[in-house]
């Protein structure tokens, strides 16, 4: 029973890079069910700070609202399931790490945990300089933070250094690579501080 309540704060471990969690890990098949849980649950939090927002300012097409949630959710479990495959790959027959697969899909589904901080968006006002300062900052850290405990996941669960646990995790940091692009773009399009309600 304490080991079960001690899952609970496995996605929180994830997020603050604690190496201790992946040997915890090994062999636990309830984990596996954590970390996806974890995944709907930051992918969620992603469609509320980003998709949701589109509809009521761009569209107001609401009946379209859940079928697009639940498109952009199994799109997230399909990418995590396919990016980890390609890290074990890697990892396990390029790198000659060690580990299982199972293992690894409960270690990455939980390393997308910081993802959580998206839902903090949906809370902003982009009309706002400080308000959209902070929808940008948050663009920016939840894709890069995920990222770098994908790395720290796959560096523990197969057992290799840094290097070549970061060319594993390629799928997830080329990703965060085009997201923080795409999200400076944005902001340039806009301007850094987007002009005040009822100005010019």
């Amino acid at each position: 029973m304490v080991a079960h309540l001690a899952m609970v704060a496995y996605p929180l471990r994830a997020a603050v890079l604690r190496r201790s969690l992946y040997t915890e890990l090994r062999g636990r098949p309830l984990a596996l069910l954590v970390a996806t849980l974890t995944v709907l649950a930051a992918s969620a939090a992603g469609f509320l700070s980003e998709g949701l927002p589109r509809f009521l300012v761009e569209t107001g097409q609401w009946h379209l609202v859940v079928p697009s949630a639940i498109f952009g959710v199994s799109l997230n479990l399909v990418a995590w399931l396919f990016w980890t495959a390609v890290a074990y790959g890697i990892g396990r027959f390029l790198l000659q790490g060690q580990g299982s697969l199972r293992d690894l899909l409960a270690a990455t589904g939980l390393a997308y945990a910081p993802g959580l901080v998206q839902v903090l968006a949906f809370l902003t006002h982009p009309n706002y300089p400080v308000e959209f300062t902070l929808l940008m900052a948050l663009k920016a850290t939840a894709p890069t933070w995920i990222a770098l405990a994908m790395v720290q996941a796959v560096r523990q669960t197969l057992r290799m250094g840094t290097v070549a646990a970061a060319i594993a995790s390629i799928g997830w940091l080329g990703t965060a690579v085009m997201i923080i692009i795409g999200n400076l773009q944005q902001a340039l399009r806009y301007g850094v501080f987007p002009p005040l309600p009822g100005a010019g």
